[in-house]
């Protein structure tokens, strides 16, 4: 006994280097998923397969698999639009079943899983904040169990996953404030030098100026800006 926790705790710790080296910036959302599934697959052996999913079970955003059988397996669920990936979803809870194939709570998935090797099954949801989530999906051949250390170690990896994206999503809409706060301070600069040409031009004050390049905005429907870019390059006149 003393000798199979020890493997389990050496196993949790390969986990949380694993899940440690994940990039907080990665490039994208595929990678990230990718990761998940090699992680996950590592941690519980070559006989689950391993899949996850963002957004809804019936039309994902972005997807992950680990292998053919796992990519088959979601492609039931879908088909038979129910399964415990579903239900995960819907209920925002991990779910788990036995035997997938018999399970009475999704009596169309059965004919829709076909030859595919599969027992035991684990949904887990993948939960964010205000943003939707996914669901971590584990597959288990005929005859492999998932006990309890593994559902906590899908629920580790499920907790990472959303913390990894909710950073990647803060990051992004950091990037494009910035990119409109920059856009708008460089607006902000033609303006005022064009407004400081059409205030010298015609001998007028500065909201004089700003008036005419209202006006021929509104004449050429153009952009503020770009009328203003016009003038400073002196290609509008009036």
């Amino acid at each position: 006994m003393d000798g199979v926790r020890a493997a389990a705790s050496a196993g949790l710790v390969d986990l949380f280097s694993e899940l440690s080296r994940i990039p907080l910036h990665p490039p994208d959302k595929h990678e990230v998923l990718s990761m998940i599934t090699s992680i996950c697959v590592h941690a519980l052996g070559p006989d689950v397969a391993v899949s996850v999913f963002l957004g809804e079970p019936s039309s994902p955003k972005h997807v992950g698999w680990d292998c053919g059988r796992a990519q088959e397996l979601d492609g039931a669920q879908m088909v038979a639009a129910e399964g415990p990936s579903f239900t995960a979803w819907e209920t925002g809870a991990t779910v788990t079943t036995e035997d997938l194939r018999s399970d009475s709570r999704w009596p169309h998935l059965a004919e829709r899983i076909g030859r595919a090797e599969v027992g035991m099954a684990m949904a887990v949801p993948v939960l964010r904040e205000d943003r939707g989530g996914g669901v971590l999906n584990l597959y288990a051949r005929p005859g492999r169990l998932l006990d309890d250390e593994e559902s906590r170690v899908a629920g580790l990896v499920a907790d990472t996953l959303a913390a990894v994206l909710q950073e990647m999503d803060e990051k992004a809409e950091l990037e494009t404030l910035a990119d409109q706060l920059q856009e708008a301070l460089q607006s902000r600069a033609v303006i005022d030098q064009a407004k400081g040409m059409i205030m010298l031009r015609e001998h007028c004050d500065a909201d004089a100026a700003f008036r005419r390049l209202v006006e021929l905005s509104s004449k050429s429907n153009v952009k503020l800006r770009e009328v203003a870019r016009h003038i400073v390059d002196g290609t509008t006149h009036r």
